[in-house]
């Protein structure tokens, strides 16, 4: 009977590991800077950007570092902010922000929220949101963001860092450890039954 329970206990944790993929979050951050233009006049009153880019990679760090510095490769993608009372992405689902490929590896950002709209800051516009990194060969993983516009030389400052979060299964692998974990237990129970008897 310990023998059977023992297997049992094995032959679980085994199916555990096969079914959990071991997750591979995107470590590091990154910075961004390059040319923009305010939609609608100027950063004290604009409420998104008619242009960004085109845009350079200034400090990497981490899973980051395989963007090239200063090498202007950036793709950037403009979009609307809101106001300071009512800061608002549009599309309000979501939008990639910047996406850049080098050496067959793509690393890109989509942002999927804003939290700060700041212009307290005379010909300055101040954003704070979040959003997800992706880079080929890991897995997605949710960051923060910090934009920063100014007037003077139509320029913006991007930086980013990621944030990995706790990682659990899937609801199919979770369905099937409980499913495997209670057979097991079931099937002990009924080999104890029978041995009692």
């Amino acid at each position: 009977m310990k023998n059977l329970i023992r297997n049992s206990i094995a032959a679980l944790a085994v199916a555990s590991f096969a079914l959990v993929a071991n997750a591979v979050p995107i470590t590091g951050a990154i910075s961004i800077a390059g040319a923009a233009t305010p939609l609608g006049g100027d950063f004290n009153t604009a409420t998104g950007f008619a242009t960004l880019g085109p845009a350079s990679a200034i400090s990497t760090s981490g899973n980051f570092t395989q963007v090239p510095l200063f090498a202007n490769n950036l793709t950037m993608f403009a979009f609307s902010y809101g106001t300071t009372g009512s800061p608002a992405l549009t599309p309000p689902g979501g939008l990639m922000v910047w996406t850049t490929l080098n050496l067959g590896i793509t690393t890109s950002f989509y942002l999927t929220g804003i939290t700060v709209v700041d212009h307290n800051v005379f010909d300055q516009v101040g954003l704070i949101g979040a959003g997800i990194f992706s880079i080929t060969g890991l897995d997605d993983t949710y960051g923060t963001f910090n934009l920063t516009a100014n007037q003077a030389g139509t320029t913006f400052s991007f930086s980013a860092s990621q944030s990995a979060q706790n990682r659990v299964p899937d609801s199919a692998s979770t369905a099937i450890l409980l499913a495997l974990g209670l057979g097991c237990m079931g099937f002990g129970v009924r080999r104890l039954k029978a041995i009692k008897s």
